[in-house]
């Protein structure tokens, strides 16, 4: 009957901890995912602003080459009136 009893003790104590090893794990898996949603966020935010910064040197670089092109040649295709 005390062997029956200490199995059952050790089998209680064993699902109890664990539980709490899955439990922990658990919250360090959310505690990541977080971090991880909030870093995708900026990700995004920063990749908005990049793209504005591109587009914005695409023009500049396309008046430039319209001037540069106008300068050389003379033909006003090139300007941007």
């Amino acid at each position: 009957m005390r062997g029956q009893s200490r199995l059952i003790a050790a089998v209680v104590a064993a699902v109890v901890v664990g539980a709490a090893a899955v439990a922990f794990g658990v919250a360090l898996l959310l505690g990541d995912i977080v971090q991880l949603r909030s870093t995708a966020t900026a990700t995004l935010r920063t990749g908005d602003y990049l793209s504005a910064t591109i587009n914005f040197e695409r023009a500049v670089i396309d008046a430039e080459t319209g001037l540069r092109g106008y300068v050389i040649t003379g033909e006003r295709q090139f300007s941007r009136d």
